[in-house]
């Protein structure tokens, strides 16, 4: 697949969920999409196994370092995510960090079930990225990053599913925006990050973690979408999945 503009990308490939980029009006578009794999739209995205990351409290994963193709000349342009140190501020029980595989990608790293694979990965020139893991092609279960760069106009449109504010930007400025359908569950857990469920009729529950910066240190806008679909039994290890995306809040003094 073409490393193109990201918004281009999501609504060629019809991949992402409910925060794909509607008219505020057309309630269809607005609705969860579970993720379509298709064999010919694989990017076939290159890892290869690099040590292991060892958790708060001692427990280790195995850690795969990922490359990602990139819109540069010559073709078959590759980003590399070479992992920094090799350790994570967040504490997970042993028999669920068994279960558990990391790679590393442009945030740091990305935990997923043990044994699955990234699928489909693709990085705008922009900086904003999409990345799909899953065990198999059936889609039945997944976990993937949208992150939309510093693109204002992508950030406006992807958040305004989820946060007032950014659908309020995305109308003055006249960019496509979504209210919030019925069907989506929606948590606020602190000022920059809502959490959401989807119950699906026809395949597994979808847990996600959206996250909106109005203005970064750098002055730019940022939206970053992290969904996880797995059996309800497995509820658990998607809690655990969403967890190392969530932003530590400080503690406050008495």
């Amino acid at each position: 697949m073409t490393p193109i503009r990201l918004f281009s990308l999501l609504l060629a490939t019809a991949l992402m969920s409910a925060s794909a980029f509607v008219h505020a009006d057309d309630n269809d578009f607005c609705k969860y999409q579970r993720p379509v794999i298709n064999a010919k739209d694989l990017d076939h995205p290159k890892f290869k196994r690099s040590g292991d990351l060892v958790l708060k409290g001692g427990a280790k994963i195995a850690v795969y370092t990922f490359s990602m193709e990139t819109p540069a000349d010559p073709p078959d342009n590759y980003d590399t995510f070479v992992p920094g140190e090799r350790k994570l501020d967040l504490r997970i029980k042993p028999e669920l960090a068994a279960k558990l595989d990391a790679y590393t990608f442009q945030m740091g790293y990305f935990l997923v079930p043990k044994g699955w694979k990234p699928l489909m990965a693709s990085e705008a020139a922009d900086g904003g990225f999409y990345i799909l893991f899953a065990p198999d092609m059936s889609g039945k279960s997944y976990a993937s990053i949208n992150n939309t760069g510093p693109c204002a106009g992508c950030a406006y449109t992807d958040a305004s599913l989820y946060f007032k504010s950014a659908r309020e930007e995305a109308q003055n400025d006249e960019f496509l925006y979504c209210k919030a359908p019925d069907d989506i569950r929606l948590v606020k857990l602190n000022a920059n990050q809502i959490a959401y469920s989807v119950k699906e009729p026809h395949g597994n529950p979808v847990d996600g973690l959206a996250t909106y910066y109005e203005e970064m240190s750098d002055n730019t806008v940022n939206f970053y979408d992290v969904q996880v679909s797995l059996p309800v039994a497995q509820h658990k290890l998607a809690s655990v999945l969403l967890n190392q995306f969530v932003i530590p809040q400080k503690k406050k003094h008495k």
